[in-house]
């Protein structure tokens, strides 16, 4: 699924702007990482997708700069974050809800849900990938074996032979 990642930021319409056609049409090309039927050749929607695109983009292109300020809760957001930006400028200075991920996400919810009727097929692959949640647990597993394998050889370890360790055990507990 992480290759799928790349794919999926076609839905984040306060970015996919930046990106030329054909930079979209690779990354929906790389949504059958996410495994649906729907993303299969042949039998899927990418063909329906990309032609769907120029309806996507003018969506996105004629979202007014007002509507993220809209939105419900945005004000009190903005609010906060002036006065995080008051108390703390070092930290804050010159940041945006587009700077906080949780905050941009939930603007980019709001987008999809005024949104969604009036695309088909693009509409449908953002609800599939909204479902795939990712898993810490591969992550995890490795961060163990450096544990097991710190814990045999010791914290002095030079950082290619725990490098090398960890390649073996990982290949070998996945085979």
């Amino acid at each position: 699924v992480f290759l799928g990642i790349s794919a999926a930021s076609i839905f984040d319409v306060t970015a996919v702007g930046e990106l030329n056609h054909d930079q979209i049409v690779d990354r929906i090309n790389d949504l059958d990482k996410f495994g649906f039927d729907e993303f299969r050749d042949g039998h899927g929607i990418r063909n329906e997708m990309i032609d769907e695109l120029p309806t996507y983009l003018a969506l996105v292109n004629a979202t007014p700069a007002e509507f993220w300020d809209s939105l419900d809760g945005a004000k009190e957001y903005d609010e906060k974050l002036v006065k995080k930006q008051q108390s703390n400028p070092e930290k804050y200075a010159g940041q945006t809800w587009r700077d906080d991920p949780i905050e941009k996400a939930r603007r980019v919810w709001e987008w999809w849900k005024t949104n969604h009727h009036k695309l088909t097929f693009i509409s449908t692959a953002a609800r599939l990938v909204v479902l795939v949640q990712t898993s810490s647990a591969s992550v995890e597993r490795v961060f163990s074996q450096v544990k097991f394998i710190v814990e045999a050889i010791g914290e002095r370890g030079l950082e290619e032979t725990l490098e090398t360790r960890l390649m073996c055990r990982i290949n070998k507990y996945d085979s």
